[in-house]
């Protein structure tokens, strides 16, 4: 069994705001355990943290500011498993999950998920002509509101034209039962593509194809040199605000580090502690920039592109993001799970992150990170800009104890009267590891 635990208690007292005190909980945890050799296996996770409620509230550096556009997210994952190898010729998974999403806030409600994959793909027998068949079922249980089931069943093929080129297609068909505001959510689909690996290093997939709510384009490339990792990627998806808060981020400082390790540190528990005690001791943020999760209980497509370089030198470590966002709402307010939904439910973010840190020295470290992102609401005139600038030092006083000093500086501008606000920050900090 693997267990991976991180946990943070956060206590803040306000001189001058009585009975504001309070105390913030963050939490990333997961277990994955193999309960019967080759067959029966276990997953899990669960988290917990402030979140954004909306990208037209403050967004602040620090969650220890008093914000009421901020609220604590709960989230829960349980998955048991069987997976069967049958010889050389496929592997079947049958994977039942439960998990759960809560929060502070009244505009993302309480739910609960059940969810059963069944997936049978081919094994090393079908070199030149891969397939997979699947099937996906899931109904969430929305508090106060009525239940949503998301189901799709579908088979792909994938066949190596060259050693390095493949040729993909993809069908089937998919049933949702959310009250749309257009198109039935429901019907047929298929998908055409190409996998290319010109390079060890570099690999580029796409494919076009089409779904009930029309055409539909997906794309992926990377390209991992001996010091630095570019990646680029666009997707579109039918999914909630919920299903986002129990995915990783995208935007996940240590996930970006872990990729500039990949070649040099191929072990991967090594590598997570080499990644922690990097953040740790360069006081990194956890993440970058990303587009917020708006609260909201409606169902929505969602197009996504980013574009993101790392690179990790013997003294200098530099990470670059970018990305694009659109939200537009399937489900219509006031029906089916969308019970406390935002005015702003459907927005278009686009935002831009650079991180650099410097050894000084073995035991010292500067850090600097800014930061730029707007948000735009879909149905009116209204856009806010954010703007963040941090720049630190720390130092290693002992191998378990580091200090330091921040200097930080945020600033938000909305076309909307009333809505700006700037901050400058000063911050010392000690951070002791047991």
């Amino acid at each position: 069994m693997h267990l991976n635990a991180d946990y943070v208690m956060r206590n803040f007292f306000y001189a001058r705001t009585s009975g504001a005190s309070n105390t913030q909980h963050q939490l990333h945890a997961a277990a994955d355990a193999t309960l019967v050799d080759d067959l029966l296996f276990f997953d899990g996770d669960a988290s917990l943290g402030q979140q954004a409620i909306s990208p037209f509230g403050a967004q602040v550096a620090d969650n220890g500011n008093l914000n009421g556009n901020q609220a604590e997210v709960r989230t829960y994952t349980l998955s048991p498993y069987l997976r069967h190898h049958f010889g050389h010729s496929a592997t079947a998974e049958l994977r039942v999950s439960c998990d759960g999403v809560s929060s502070s806030a009244d505009n993302l409600l309480d739910s609960q998920s059940n969810r059963v994959h069944i997936s049978l793909d081919s094994g090393r027998d079908f070199r030149a002509l891969q397939w997979s068949a699947l099937y996906d079922a899931q109904r969430i249980d929305y508090k106060s509101s009525d239940d949503v089931d998301l189901k799709r069943l579908s088979g792909s093929l994938r066949y190596l034209l060259t050693p390095r080129f493949a040729a993909t297609g993809s069908a089937g068909y998919e049933r949702n039962n959310y009250v749309a505001i257009g198109e039935k959510p429901e019907g047929a689909f298929w998908a055409l593509g190409a996998d290319w690996m010109p390079a060890q290093r570099t690999s580029i997939s796409i494919s076009a194809g089409r779904r009930y709510f029309g055409n539909t384009v997906s794309f992926a490339a990377q390209h991992r040199a001996r010091i630095a990792v570019f990646s680029a990627a666009y997707q579109e998806e039918i999914t909630t605000a919920r299903s986002q808060f129990l995915l990783p981020s995208t935007s996940d400082t240590a996930a970006f580090l872990d990729g500039l390790l990949m070649n040099s540190v191929p072990d991967k528990v090594e590598r997570e502690k080499q990644v922690s005690r990097f953040i740790h001791d360069a006081n990194l943020p956890p993440s970058l920039v990303a587009p917020v999760n708006t609260f909201s209980n409606r169902v929505f497509l969602q197009k996504s592109a980013n574009v993101s370089v790392a690179s990790r030198g013997t003294k200098n470590t530099l990470i670059v993001t970018v990305f694009h966002t659109e939200r537009d709402p399937q489900s219509a307010a006031g029906t089916t799970a969308s019970t406390g939904a935002l005015l702003d439910d459907a927005t278009r973010q686009n935002g831009v992150s650079a991180l650099w840190n410097w050894a000084l020295s073995p035991r010292t470290r500067l850090a600097a990170n800014a930061a730029f992102s707007r948000a735009s609401a879909a149905t009116s005139d209204r856009h806010d800009d954010n703007m963040t600038f941090r720049m630190g030092v720390a130092h290693q006083l002992h191998p378990k104890l580091n200090g330091g000093i921040e200097l930080r500086r945020l600033e938000k501008r909305s076309s909307q009267a009333g809505n700006e606000f700037r901050e400058n920050a000063l911050t010392a900090f000690l951070l002791m590891n047991f």
